[in-house]
């Protein structure tokens, strides 16, 4: 095996191939039994390999890393959204139209004509239930899961304004990290 060597640099390796890239050297790895992985360096003095130096990143702008803290805390609200209300994304229309034909059933003080409301009679044909026990089931769980979704909502909105508030790096990890693990309390 050989290696193809650019400013003493591993660029590549090859097996029998009759031509190595242009401006490469090539390195018969044969009979070595050190075999260096690509981007090694190549010591002609000392024949032998050491790794690269890393290079020193760059210091990554405040807002730039603010940016990307909002919208890992908003990606970890659509988690707290969909564990609340599941994958199926009329869920919160149903209970939305169960919650305004419980409402309105109500409004008619209960009464005798349930039929005209359908989520109720729905409920009352298939469960037996009576149909006031049925409006005040549909009004609890749709108040329920709002109650839900609007503390979401304020954890989100709320983790975000402290993010972009933040003057250092290090108040944007702890805004971040209290915004997800307050969420993640939720579910």
């Amino acid at each position: 095996m050989k290696a193809y060597l650019k400013n003493n640099v591993i660029v590549g390796f090859y097996n029998g191939e009759p031509h190595a890239p242009k401006d490469c050297e090539t390195l018969d790895l044969t009979t070595r039994a050190d075999i260096p992985l690509l981007g090694y360096i190549y010591d002609e003095e000392t024949d032998t390999f050491s790794q690269p130096k890393p290079h020193a990143l760059e210091k990554v702008p405040l807002d730039v890393i603010a940016l990307a803290a909002c919208d890992i805390i908003d990606e970890e609200a659509s988690v707290a959204y969909n564990n609340i209300i599941g994958s199926m994304h009329n869920k919160l229309a149903l209970y939305t139209a169960k919650y305004h034909d419980a409402k309105a059933y109500k409004l008619q003080v209960y009464g005798d004509a349930v039929a005209t409301y359908k989520w109720v009679a729905s409920e009352v044909s298939a469960t037996g239930k009576k149909a006031e026990e049925v409006a005040d089931m549909f009004i609890e769980k749709y108040s329920a899961l709002v109650d839900i979704m609007t503390k979401v909502e304020e954890l989100r909105v709320y983790g975000k304004s402290m993010v972009r508030a933040a003057t250092k790096i290090e108040e944007v990890r702890e805004a971040r990290s209290h915004a997800i693990t307050e969420l993640r309390a939720l579910i």
